[in-house]
């Protein structure tokens, strides 16, 4: 049960991790370099997430 709980508390932060970051890319004024650093996300999953959310605001 407790590898289950760790598991689910794994995930949520990742998922808010990823939350941040896209808020920090929408408001523009950092570099994806910050944006990875700050968020503690891997620089390639940063510039995903930037370029997913180009092509949807166009």
């Amino acid at each position: 049960m407790c590898k289950i709980m760790e598991e689910f508390a794994k995930e949520e932060r990742e998922e808010r991790c990823i939350e941040i970051a896209e808020e920090m890319i929408q408001e523009g004024s950092l570099p994806v370099e910050k944006i990875a650093q700050f968020s503690k996300l891997p620089l390639e999953t940063v510039k995903q997430l930037a370029e997913k959310l180009l092509v949807v605001q166009a």
